[in-house]
């Protein structure tokens, strides 16, 4: 996916959220469609630690030359948060402020800067990524769980 057209998912997210989320009251955002899923409340808290990782790496890659950088899972990550104790209203305005600053920062990357790189450790990888690859992740990772939303709150209303 070409950086633009990630900018453009990645711009559109919030509008959708609110368009899905539009009547619910806090029981519902916080009622998974099934046993076992996840809650409205908890896909969004979801979205904010892969938010929070990728963009840190993001981040680093536009500050520093080539850095090397231990990967921490969103899943992991968010169990340092009070992400999905949170209200839903609370929890998505800190998205949308975050959201907001990144696409501010997108926006003023020229051409080459989506291709600043580090070297990612994982657990059993070494791998070479650039901005741009963690940006198009982000967005696709983001159009999946719009998905995800539609289907819990038809469930739940």
């Amino acid at each position: 996916m070409p950086p633009a057209a990630a900018v453009a998912l990645l711009s559109e997210l919030p509008g959708k959220i609110t368009e899905l989320t539009a009547g619910l009251n806090e029981r519902q955002l916080r009622q998974p469609e099934q046993p076992g899923q996840w809650s409205c409340v908890e896909i969004l808290g979801h979205l904010r630690a892969c938010a929070d990782v990728w963009e840190g790496i993001v981040a680093r890659m536009l500050e520093e030359k080539h850095p090397t950088i231990r990967y921490v899972s969103p899943r992991t990550w968010i169990l340092s948060t009070d992400y999905n104790t949170q209200t839903f209203a609370d929890s998505f305005a800190a998205f949308k402020l975050q959201r907001k600053r990144l696409l501010k920062k997108l926006a003023a990357l020229k051409p080459a800067q989506w291709q600043h790189g580090a070297t990612v450790l994982t657990a059993t990888l070494v791998r070479e990524l650039n901005v741009h690859y963690f940006i198009h992740s982000l967005a696709s990772h983001e159009k999946r769980h719009i998905a995800q939303f539609a289907k819990t709150v038809r469930a739940v209303q």
